[in-house]
Order: C-alpha cells, then structure tokens, then sequence
C-alpha cells in the first residue's frame, strides 16, 4: 500500500488565490444566516407566509448546520477535505437556487434546510485545506483572516442585504440573496478543482448515521414544536414531537456507548462529558448566541412599526455588523493576548447594550440606536472568540477535536433554539402587544441569558485556574474492549 505524499504548501501568487476560495467557502455559511434576517418581512408579504414558517427558515437553516457540522467534519477526515469542500460548494449553490425560487413558505424551509446540510459539509473543510496549502507566516496570516470571516460575513450580510433587495435586480426582489451565490461559486469551484492541494491525513473510519439520526430526531421535533405548536394550539402532533424529542437523548446514548464498546467512532464521544468544565462550558457556549432573535425581531419592528424598506431596515441593523466585524477582527490578530478578561468585557458590553438598546426603543427613539448596536456587536465580536477560547481551554486537550465539533455545534443549537423560542413567543403575542413592547421583553431575556453567560464564563475561568494548579495525573486508558 503506498503512503500519499505530504500536501505541497501555495507560494507566489497562485497561494492567495487559494486563500480567495478557502475563505469564501468559510464566508457564505454565516452570510446566509444574517442576510435572510432583513428580508423575512418582504418574503412573508411576497409568499403570504405565515410568521412561523418564516421564522422557520432561520432556525431551521441554523439547526441543519449544527446537526451536520461533525458530520461534515467526519467526511472530511474519511473522504479528504478538498473533495468533500467541493461538494459542500456545489450542494450549497444548488439548494441556494432552490431557495430563490421557492414558489410557497413551506418549499423555502425545506430548501433552507438543505442548504444549511451543505453549509455543514463546506464548512469545516476550510480550516483543514488552509494548514494544507500553507505554511510558516502565510499560515498565520490565513488563520487570522479566517477567525474574523464570521464578523465580515455579519457585517457584509446586514449591510448588503437591504441593498441588494432594493435594487431588484431583474424583477427579483428578495431571491437575489439566494441567487447571488451561484456566481459567486461557480468560479470559486473551478479554481478549487485547478488550485487547492489536498490534505494528506484521511481516517477511513465508518461514519455514525445512527448516531447523527438520533441527534436530530431530538432538535428537529423540539423546533418544529417550539415555532408552530403555539400559535395552532397545541394539536395532537406537537405532542408527538415532543415525546420523540424526549426518547432521543435516551437511545442516542445507549447507541453511542454500545458503538463505542464495538470499537466503533461514535458521532459523539460520550467520554468527553465525564469532564467537570464541560457543563458549566457548554451552558456559557448556549446562553451566549440569546441574542439571535434580535435581528428577525428588530426587522420586523422596523419594517412593521415604521414601514421602513429594506435599504432603511438594513441601514439600521448595520451599526451591529460594523461593532461585530472590527471587534472579530481585532481579536482575531490580538489571539492568546485578549485571553480570559476579553470574554467578561465583552459580555459586559453586551448586557449594558442590550439594556440601552431597550431604553431607546421604550422612548420611540429608534434612531438613538446607531451607537448601542455598535457597541452591542463589538461586545459579541470581542466575547465570542474569547468564550470559546476559554471553553476550549478547560476541556482535555486530548480531546480537542471533538471539542470544537461540539462548540460550533453548541453554538449553532443555540442560534436555532432561541430563535424558535424568544422569537416564537414574540410572534405569538406580536398581535396582542405594540411591537416595542415585544421587542424588548425579547432583549430583557436576552440580557439576562447572557449575565448568566458571565457568571459560568466566571466559573470555567475559575477551573482553569485550579487546573492550572492541580498535580498532574496520569490519564486513563481508555477502555476499547
């Protein structure tokens, strides 16, 4: 059997290019995410939606993504990376099209799930491609630009969106945010197949389709209920779900410790959850992403409250993005150096923001936002990287993969969940309340989730100082029998 040859690392030109394609592949799952969120009120008037389906087509997209992320990463490491980004580009282009031209509410959420599948699947082949195809200060430079793609992708997604819906180009209206990706992969696809070395490091290990199964067999059902079961009064299929959601957890660890006794690869290793940073870390990781309602609710307040079009609606959210990207993108050349007190600032800022953010809305004086909502995103910007890096610190080093599978995965869930739920329970008493009234209740509750963010982000920084400190154990062997 012969051993593949070490990846060639890109010099001259020729590296940047790559880097191009690496960081658009890094760059549209996000975007896909924030620039829906301006234009669900012109969707739900154009496809006569009901407000839970279109509030269905966010968090649906954001829940196909966690679900798939580990997933995608396992297909990476089976298949290698460039293959699989390929694909991931391809199937993403595909259901993009779907997307801008569903012709009903329901087609655009089926065609928002599979495009969040695919954004799962090209995701995470990135981070594997850029160590392929670079080396020493190039490395460094890509890895850097790669951490703020997030904050460029929510800058350029609440910014561009409202444009691009305005400027209807060719009649299309709100499709051309769907439809703008195809020219944009295409191209990214041929220079891929030309130019992307490929990661040498495959793992010919089976893939856990149970496991994954049974993973959405509980988010799925607990969404679906969350977003539709209120507003139809509970009918007996919510009920359904809800039992479903419940038994999942039960079988899926059942299924993955039998797998793993096999000497099987579970989609989670259940290993990882004996460790004591691990629940305090991944409740800091779920409270923190309280704050994506925002976007959906603050759209419709704007566009509803002050009929507002979409350039304005856009104008108006913007100020986040700028806060969020220059914040993401100084942290991401500050690294190790913003370390633990980056993460208590930022969430700090944010809680304050939130707060003053509700002040003004409570006074009808929306257009004192611009500055709350800067500082609001610069508090996310500067607090997420941190977060994670704190999280990531306190959790066995010897599971470091799995852990940031399951960090974005966390993260993801929690994107999904509060939007179906914060913003389920906004859309359900929108009719009853002023759609201020509604607005900041939903960010009061946000708030709170992310004190509560803080203090847990106070106790893993506490962990880790333990464990900083703490003798040093021989680790277990595990047991593969």
């Amino acid at each position: 059997m012969l051993t593949p040859e070490p990846a060639v690392t890109q010099t001259g030109a020729r590296r940047w290019v790559c880097l191009v394609i690496l960081l658009v592949g890094s760059f549209l799952p996000p975007l896909d995410y924030f620039i829906v969120n301006i234009a669900l009120p012109f969707i739900k008037a154009d496809l006569r939606a009901s407000d839970g389906l279109m509030q269905a087509s966010v968090s649906i997209y954001a829940a196909a993504f966690a679900l798939f992320l580990i997933l995608g990463g396992r297909l990476g490491d089976r298949y290698g990376p460039r293959r699989i980004f390929m694909l991931g580009m391809l199937g993403f282009a595909a259901a993009s099209v779907a997307c801008g031209t569903a012709g009903s509410d329901l087609g655009l959420v089926l065609a928002r799930f599979v495009q969040g599948l695919f954004a799962a699947i090209m995701a995470p082949q990135s981070l594997a491609l850029i160590h392929a195809n670079f080396n020493g200060k190039d490395k460094a430079l890509a890895l850097s630009l790669y951490a703020s793609i997030f904050g460029l992708a929510c800058l350029v997604g609440q910014g561009a969106g409202g444009l691009l819906i305005a400027a209807d180009i060719g009649g299309l209206g709100w499709r051309n945010l769907f439809l703008i990706n195809v020219p944009i992969v295409l191209p990214c696809l041929l220079a891929a197949a030309r130019l992307l070395n490929e990661s040498p490091h495959h793992q010919r290990r089976p893939l856990d389709i149970i496991g994954c199964a049974l993973f959405a067999g509980f988010l799925l059902p607990l969404l679906t209920c969350l977003i539709e079961a209120v507003p139809r009064g509970w009918p007996w299929w919510s009920w359904l779900g809800l039992a479903l959601s419940a038994l999942s957890p039960g079988l899926f660890v059942i299924w993955e410790t039998r797998l793993k006794r096999k000497g099987g690869t579970p989609f989670v290793d259940l290993e990882i959850f004996h460790l004591p940073a691990l629940l305090p870390g991944f409740l800091a990781l779920f409270c923190f992403y309280a704050i994506s309602p925002f976007f959906l609710i603050y759209a419709d307040y704007l566009q509803s409250g002050f009929q507002l079009g979409p350039a304005a609606v856009g104008a108006r959210i913007l100020p986040f993005g700028v806060g969020f990207f220059l914040a993401a993108l100084g942290s991401a050349f500050l690294g190790q150096r913003q370390g633990k007190p980056g993460a208590l600032l930022g969430l700090s800022l944010q809680a304050a923001s939130m707060l003053t953010v509700v002040l003004c809305v409570g006074g009808g004086r929306p257009d004192l936002l611009y500055l709350p909502l800067i500082l609001l995103g610069a508090g996310q910007g500067f607090a997420l990287p941190a977060l994670v890096g704190v999280v990531s610190d306190t959790l066995n080093r010897h599971q470091a993969g799995m852990s940031a599978g399951l960090i974005n995965t966390v993260l993801q869930c929690s994107s999904a969940f509060f939007v179906a739920s914060i913003g389920g329970v906004f859309f359900a008493v929108k009719n009853h309340l002023p759609t201020d009234v509604g607005l900041s209740q939903a960010l009061v509750a946000a708030a709170l989730l992310i004190l509560l963010c803080q203090l847990l982000a106070l106790w893993l920084i506490r962990l880790a100082i333990a464990r900083q400190t703490a003798p040093v154990l021989p680790l277990p062997t595990p047991n593969v029998t």
